[in-house]
């Protein structure tokens, strides 16, 4: 079922997803590529470049 007021009403919403890739092994973790912002601040000094 949809809820067409519910597409109204969130349509305009805005966000961004930030995801980081690790690989898991029986001693540990490892970060895939480069650490991403995670702090409001620090991703929108990325975003605004």
């Amino acid at each position: 079922m949809l809820y067409s007021f519910l597409v109204e009403q969130y349509k305009n919403f805005g966000g961004c997803r930030n995801e980081e890739d690790f690989v898991i092994t029986k001693t540990g973790a490892r970060l895939l590529g480069k650490p991403l912002p995670k702090t409001v601040e620090d991703v929108e000094a990325e975003r605004n470049g």
